[in-house]
């Protein structure tokens, strides 16, 4: 599977750094962009999981952007919600590939079912953390992000969107496999942006 997985991303990176797309990247200021990313997951030891963002920003000025973002995820012991506020920096070059940088701001909140602590093989588990008092339930966080990443322009107005973003949790609310909860993660992201104006 993941042989077939690498095979399509190699695929998909080969035609579109050949395909012929303008050079007018749409980060100029008073443009709105809207942007996501989903993810649905039939077949896992998890059951289904669902998981993905959903944002929008405006251009200040030319290449900076303030904007907000929401994130979820729903497995089988895990669901996620977070609210973001949102600044970017966009560098534009003669290319339609824009690199970026950006924080995020935000809260997040998370519930874990009781039997996520089951230390089944394959399983999340998730013993005390180290306040011994998150046996499940609900628990929220204050969540900074870091970003780095890149934005490919397919057309005037439409964008694959690649980043890598670094969270720093308040609290730990990151599920690990057959690990204790962390508050720090990493996430790895493509998704789509487009302009609106």
């Amino acid at each position: 599977m993941t042989k077939t997985r690498f095979t399509l991303a190699a695929a998909l990176f080969a035609v579109l750094a050949y395909a012929p797309v303008s050079n007018a990247a749409r980060i100029e200021e008073g443009s709105i962009e809207v942007n996501g990313s989903l993810d649905l997951d039939f077949i896992n030891a998890y059951g289904t999981n669902f998981n993905g963002d959903l944002g929008m920003g405006y251009y200040i000025r030319n290449g900076v952007m303030l904007g907000g973002r929401t994130q979820f995820a729903v497995m089988k012991d895990y669901s996620m919600f977070g609210l973001f506020a949102v600044i970017e920096q966009n560098l534009e070059f003669d290319t339609p590939l824009v690199p970026y940088f950006g924080a995020d701001l935000g809260a997040v909140v998370v519930n874990l079912s009781d039997e996520a602590f089951v230390g089944q093989g394959g399983r999340y588990t998730h013993p005390d953390t180290k306040d011994n008092d998150w046996d499940g339930g609900t628990r929220g966080a204050f969540v900074g992000i870091f970003r780095l990443g890149c934005k490919y322009y397919l057309t005037e107005m439409a964008a694959i969107d690649t980043s890598i973003s670094f969270a720093l949790a308040s609290d730990s609310i990151y599920a690990r496999r057959n690990k204790e909860p962390g508050n720090a993660n990493v996430t790895l992201r493509v998704g789509l942006r487009y302009s609106l104006f």
